[in-house]
């Protein structure tokens, strides 16, 4: 790979950094394996345990020699690789594509250097290391990265049209062009039509109080805007607190289209549907059905430490033959989301007051100037030509499905991973057939 890379080069030899780039990419392929196939390791060390083929004095003994007497011989990961050939072929293709994704972005890192040198003006002469699988995968499983140079500074890798996040900087330099109150800054975006780099926003602590304020009053400001747009999905994940400013960092899920999937709908999908149109839908501010909820609080204004009610599959006893996946309660939350002040975290609840009053500003500035905003040549028709992600469910219910799929029970007959998917496609279509 990294010949190849550095072959493809135009520029100085000096643009990879040989010592460390290398590693950090084997290092994100080599995770990304492990995540694959973690679930089937265990459950091979309990068929060698119970089948009292570790040797070993001790629990730590018995690991070990599984690892370094079955797993380091060639014979015996052939066997688990033909007893699970599903897990065998989704090893391979990943394999591939990594290679392939990791080259294909330090190509496009040197085709486009001199336009991302002139619009960012940050030093990336040397590239270090790349942070890859940095949010939800797109276009055939090609993920988020983060680009890390030797100067210290970073650059966001985005393998889709970036329009989207242009159009939106252009919305907000046509408010901030109206004297609205606080200006609200933009984030740079070099879009490249397939792919794009954004500027690298990191989380900042605020100076004084009185940016908290700003930060709050930019942050209602900003859910006016999405409320407008028909927005959701902005969680925790996709919005950086950086001192006075908010900044989102993910513009795919705007302009989402509403349907029904019940004639005659009952309180709760009424209540439901109420939700849906209204500025809860943006994800930004906190919402609960019940003081006794199981979901977790992961609103883009929200997302404080907390633990969850419901359970996740971990580790338990690593380094020890009686390893395996077990249900825990695990922390949730703590983002960058949040301003933080003296080394606080500066609670939205405290600044109710400015989240309204940002929203009713910017809320005011459209009516006044609705006629210019919806006409053709302004700034909702700039995006008329972009695509953008239609999210019909919670991600979470696809990363869960994605996730039971690497049990080693659907790794041994594609049909039966198949199956298991075909229960996403089966609830669509039942919800189709119900609506028609």
């Amino acid at each position: 790979l990294y010949s190849r890379g550095k072959t493809a080069t135009r520029r100085s030899e000096k643009f990879l950094d040989e010592q460390n780039l290398p590693y950090s990419i084997l290092s994100n392929i080599y995770q990304k394996l492990l995540n694959l196939s973690i679930k089937t390791l265990v459950q091979e060390l309990q068929v060698s345990k119970i089948a009292g083929e570790l040797k070993g004095e001790t629990k730590e003994d018995r690991y070990s020699y599984y690892f370094t007497h079955f797993l380091s011989q060639p014979e015996h990961r052939m066997e688990i690789l033909y007893n699970y050939p599903v897990l065998t072929r989704i090893l391979v293709e990943e394999t591939k594509k990594g290679v392939q994704e990791h080259l294909k972005v330090i190509q496009r890192l040197d085709s486009d250097f001199e336009k991302i040198e002139q619009l960012f003006k940050k030093d990336f002469s040397r590239l270090k290391s790349v942070e890859s699988d940095m949010g939800d995968t797109h276009q055939q499983g090609q993920s988020v990265m983060i680009l890390n140079f030797s100067s210290g500074e970073k650059l966001v890798y985005k393998p889709r049209s970036l329009a989207t996040d242009l159009h939106f900087n252009q919305l907000l330099n046509w408010v901030n062009e109206k004297n609205y109150s606080f200006q609200i800054k933009t984030i740079k975006v070099l879009n490249k039509q397939k792919y794009g780099w954004q500027e690298f926003v990191n989380h900042q602590e605020c100076s004084t109080y009185a940016e908290v304020k700003q930060f709050y009053t930019r942050l209602g400001g900003l859910i006016a805007i999405l409320y407008i747009l028909e927005a959701t999905d902005f969680h925790l994940e996709n919005i950086i607190a950086s001192g006075a400013d908010p900044f989102l960092i993910d513009m795919e899920s705007i302009f989402q289209n509403s349907f029904d999937t019940e004639t005659s709908k009952s309180a709760i999908a009424k209540t439901v549907e109420e939700l849906n149109n209204s500025v809860f839908r943006t994800g930004v501010l906190p919402i609960k059905f019940s003081a006794n909820s199981l979901d977790p609080e992961y609103s883009g204004v929200g997302g404080e430490e907390q633990e969850l009610q419901l359970e996740n599959y971990v580790l338990d006893s690593i380094g020890t033959d009686n390893m395996r996946m077990v249900l825990k309660k695990v922390p949730f939350g703590g983002k960058e989301n949040r301003p933080f002040i003296d080394k606080n975290y500066a609670e939205p609840e405290n600044y109710s007051d400015e989240i309204i009053s940002g929203f009713q500003n910017m809320y005011s500035l459209f009516i006044l100037n609705k006629d210019e905003l919806i006409s053709e040549s302004g700034p909702i028709y700039w995006f008329k030509n972009d695509s953008v992600r239609f999210i019909p469910r919670a991600t979470q219910t696809y990363a869960t499905f994605q996730y039971s799929s690497y049990h080693p029970k659907y790794l041994m007959k594609g049909e039966d991973r198949v199956r298991l998917f075909n229960i996403l496609a089966d609830s669509s279509k039942r919800a189709s057939n119900y609506k028609q």
